[in-house]
């Protein structure tokens, strides 16, 4: 028979494990860079095994954790900035938290004639697998009017994005190439 004490306990029990989750994910951001995703999920699993939860509920919480991506943005046709901004919006409405905005900056065309670009770099989580979000990008970038290209090589367009980094993977499929390729050009 469920009691108002056992809800009451069963609630103490999970601020408990809530801010014990909070601390050890805390850590695993923080050392991210020495400890793998996978490393860090055993790590979690160890110390959830005593606990008298669904310990599969807690583990699937621990294991969403949002997918840190760059991505790059430029513009060369139309009003370049607004463009940029409205990419910028539209990622952060569609896609996920945009953490960090780098400065805007004019290159010129490379590899073809046209008007230089304004570009700038993003640092954003999303919890969007790397399929996922190359849809969402080439959606924002038809909502923002770029049209499909007909020729072969680099062209003016409205909006470009392009997937930078995507975690620590390297993706090599028909839709995304993660690092970019073009990335140390």
């Amino acid at each position: 028979k469920l009691t108002f004490k056992k809800l009451q306990d069963a609630l103490v029990k999970t601020l408990e494990i809530s801010a014990l989750i909070m601390v050890l994910v805390a850590a695993s951001n923080f050392f991210g860079a020495v400890f793998s995703r996978l490393w860090t999920s055993m790590l979690l699993t160890g110390f959830l095994l005593g606990l008298e939860m669904n310990k599969y509920f807690i583990l699937a919480l621990i294991m969403d954790q949002p997918h840190k991506v760059y991505i790059s943005l430029g513009s060369n046709k139309g009003d370049r900035l607004k463009h940029l901004q409205d990419a910028v919006d539209l990622i952060f409405a569609r896609i996920g938290k945009v953490n960090i905005i780098s400065k805007v900056y004019n290159t010129p065309a490379l590899g073809f004639e046209g008007d230089d670009f304004l570009n700038t770099c993003i640092f954003i989580e999303t919890n969007f697998s790397s399929e996922q979000l190359i849809d969402e990008l080439l959606t924002i970038e038809t909502i923002l009017g770029r049209t499909g290209e007909n020729t072969k090589g680099y062209q003016s367009r409205i909006i470009d994005l392009d997937v930078l980094f995507f975690d620590d993977e390297i993706i090599n499929s028909k839709s995304l190439k993660v690092p970019h390729p073009k990335m140390q050009e």
